[in-house]
C-alpha cells in the first residue's frame, strides 16, 4: 500500500446478488531515517587552505535499513554540496563559518537530517601576556634578580609552553639578547648594567603554523 490513509472496503456476495460490507480506516507511514554526524565534532577550526576535513556520520531508516551513497547529502551554508556518503574529505572549503549540513531521504522521500558548525580561518597568531615584571617597573640593585613570567594562548595550539615562548632584552645600545624561553618563571640579574638604563623585556610567543605574538614591558635600573 501507497504512504497515506486508506479507506479498507469487504464486500461480500451471496448466490442472489445481495451484498454485505464493512470498512476500516488504516494509515501507511513512512518514517524518516535518524542520521547523525560523528566528525567533524561541532565548533571544530581547521586551517584555510591547509586543513583536510574529514566528514563522517550515518543515517537508518526505519523501513530501509542503513542509508549510504547519494541517500546522503552534505552541504555547507556557505559552499552548497560539498559531499556524498557516509564520508569524504575535501579542503576545498571556503573561509568563514560554515554550518555543515547531512542530509539522509529514504526510497519513499522522508528525510532527516544533522548539523554541526565549525570554523574555517587563517591561523591566528597567539595572544602573549607578560605578568612579570609589570612595565615600568624599576629594578634596584638590592633585588637579586628579577622574575621572568609570562603565557601565551594559541586558539588553534592551545597553551603554548617550552622553546615556542622566548624572552628577549634590549635596550637603546645593547642589540637585542635572549634571557630565557618558556613561561617561566625565570629569572635574570641586571647588576652588570649601568644605572638609570632603560630596557624591554620581551615574550615573543610562536605556534605551530609560524604565527609569531608577543608582548613587552619598559624596565629601568634605579638605586
Amino acid at each position: 500500500l501507497s504512504i497515506g490513509a486508506h479507506t479498507i472496503t469487504l464486500t461480500a456476495t451471496d448466490s442472489h446478488g445481495d451484498t454485505g460490507s464493512n470498512t476500516i480506516t488504516v494509515t501507511i507511514l513512512n518514517n524518516p531515517p535518524t542520521v547523525g554526524i560523528q566528525n567533524p565534532a561541532n565548533n571544530s577550526r581547521f586551517l584555510f587552505g591547509k586543513d583536510t576535513v574529514s566528514f563522517n556520520g550515518n543515517a537508518v531508516d526505519p523501513e530501509d535499513g542503513t542509508l549510504s551513497g547519494s541517500s546522503m547529502v552534505w552541504t555547507s551554508n556557505l559552499d552548497g554540496t560539498i559531499g556524498t556518503g557516509t564520508h569524504f574529505s575535501t579542503n576545498k572549503l571556503s573561509k568563514g563559518t560554515h554550518t555543515i549540513t547531512v542530509t539522509a531521504t529514504d526510497s519513499h522521500g522522508a528525510q532527516g537530517n544533522d548539523s554541526v558548525t565549525i570554523i574555517v580561518a587563517d591561523n591566528t597568531s597567539p595572544t602573549v601576556t607578560i605578568e612579570s615584571p609589570i612595565n615600568d617597573f624599576i629594578y634596584t640593585y638590592n633585588d637579586e634578580n628579577i622574575k621572568l613570567q609570562g603565557s601565551a594562548v594559541d586558539i588553534e595550539d592551545g597553551v603554548l609552553t617550552g622553546e615556542s615562548l622566548v624572552w628577549t632584552l634590549s635596550g637603546t645600545e645593547l642589540a637585542e639578547l635572549q634571557i630565557g624561553t618558556g613561561p617561566g618563571p625565570n629569572f635574570f640579574n641586571f647588576h652588570s648594567y649601568e644605572l638609570w638604563d632603560t630596557f624591554t623585556i620581551t615574550l615573543t610567543a610562536t605556534d605551530s603554523q609560524g604565527a609569531v605574538g608577543s608582548d613587552s614591558v619598559t624596565i629601568t635600573i634605579g638605586e
